[in-house]
């Protein structure tokens, strides 16, 4: 893997780990973000090779794509989303 193709690994690596992190955590909307962003860093990595290598991470990039449209991200009541707007506690 080229040198770019490398670093946009690592990216994914960290964007992954978070997406991972977040979902544990309970934070959907933040997994949901971090599995997008780790898969358009594997599609950028994807450009840096060929052959298997490239329909691996293209395959992987499309797997992760698909995990975060599962997420279901619901919105906060109405009230919570005031409050958290505001920054204080209601």
């Amino acid at each position: 893997m080229s040198q770019t193709g490398g670093v946009s690994y690592q990216i994914f690596q960290t964007y992954y780990d978070r997406a991972v992190s977040a979902e544990r955590q309970g934070h959907p909307g933040e997994a949901k973000k971090m599995y997008m962003l780790a898969s358009e860093s594997l599609l950028r990595a994807a450009k840096e090779v060929s052959g298997e290598t490239k329909a691996a991470l293209v395959r992987r990039a499309d797997k992760l794509s698909r995990i975060a449209e599962s997420i279901r991200v619901e919105a906060a009541p109405p009230e919570q989303a005031k409050v958290a707007a505001q920054g204080r506690p209601g």
